[in-house]
């Protein structure tokens, strides 16, 4: 997918907003998002429902969008092919688990679970909608990839023991640093909020 050489000087001109470079990079990563992207959706429970409600190609796009928009912003560093490789099967592991109904809800148990207060009312109707797009971006815009590996494991129901034997760490670590990510983000929108008021 990348020649080892050209990879550093390709990043450095797409995270400077290099429409060619931009361009180049999406005509090479498209065809492995999109393969992973459909095993991702394959290996899923839940298949037959989601395959009805969005398509590869929506989760294709959300990816490009996180992306980009986190390499215009610093907050993804790569040495190497295999680093953006491992980064982008964590956002469409993310997408995917945010497109799919119950993760809403599941957004919002998270927040009231780590804060103890609804962040993200359900609300009726479009409101609601756009309240749980808001909270899905913020969390792309602002989590770190450890912490968005973290908050989709749990997305997908993987039990606290596992998620910490997966990443090294002990449950406990694993709930902390997710824990500080979501106070993180509720913090910066809420500062936003005053900002616009």
């Amino acid at each position: 997918m990348f020649e080892a050489m050209e990879f550093p000087e390709l990043i450095r001109r797409a995270r400077a907003g290099d429409d060619a470079a931009s361009t180049d990079l999406v005509r090479r990563l498209e065809p492995f998002i999109e393969r992973m992207v459909r095993i991702r959706m394959r290996q899923r429970a839940d298949f037959q429902r989601i395959r009805h409600e969005f398509g590869s190609s929506d989760v294709c796009q959300s990816v490009f969008r996180s992306l980009f928009r986190g390499l215009r912003q610093n907050r993804y560093q790569f040495d190497q092919p295999g680093d953006l490789e491992r980064l982008v099967q964590v956002i469409i592991r993310f997408n995917i688990a945010t497109k799919a109904r119950r993760a809403g809800v599941r957004l919002r148990e998270l927040m009231e679970d780590f804060e103890q207060g609804a962040w993200v009312q359900p609300g009726p109707g479009p409101e609601a909608e756009v309240a749980e797009r808001d909270l899905v971006a913020a969390i792309q815009e602002r989590f770190a990839e450890d912490e968005l590996e973290i908050l989709t494991m749990w997305l997908d129901e993987v039990p606290w023991a596992e998620i910490g034997r997966k990443l090294g760490c002990s449950p406990d670590s694993a709930r902390v640093r997710l824990s500080r990510a979501v106070v993180r983000v509720r913090s910066k929108l809420g500062a936003e909020d005053h900002a616009i008021d």
